[in-house]
């Protein structure tokens, strides 16, 4: 996806994201303050996943990450596959792709810490298997 394709896409969630806070706000004849509050909110989380998931997305097609050193001999790993995997972000949760390595060398395969697909994984993944927790986010990384 390039950008203008990524923009037209965020475009078109960000619109869906107004029309449904258009359409509460019609439904609902006389909202209290905690009632607005809690749409837009709910709404603008809802729309930070989105862009979340976009730009993670993107990043595999921008910046192909190259696999990890194998533990026994040190050549690089081949992704063989990914996993789906829960991970608690300052967005909320997300699923995200994590990938699983392989050293035909050696017959081994890891799950490397803290990694996803997109090479974002070690900046959203707080330790080597937790999925909880406020992610990371490492400049150098993203």
């Amino acid at each position: 996806m390039n950008r203008e394709e990524m923009k037209k896409e965020m475009m078109a969630q960000a619109e869906a994201s107004i029309d449904r806070l258009i359409e509460w706000e019609r439904s609902h004849e006389r909202p209290n303050l905690t009632a607005i509050e809690t749409i837009v909110l709910e709404v603008g989380k809802e729309f930070e996943k989105q862009m979340a998931y976009a730009v993670i997305e993107r990043q595999e097609e921008v910046r192909p990450v190259p696999g990890p050193a194998c533990p026994e001999c040190g050549k690089e790993m081949w992704k063989k596959d990914s996993h789906p995997r829960q991970v608690t972000t300052l967005v909320g949760e997300l699923e995200i792709e994590r990938s699983y390595y392989h050293c035909a060398r050696c017959k081994t395969g890891i799950f490397p810490p803290g990694q996803s697909v997109g090479g974002v994984g070690q900046a959203l993944v707080r330790g080597d298997s937790q999925a909880s927790g406020l992610a990371e986010w490492d400049d150098e990384q993203l």
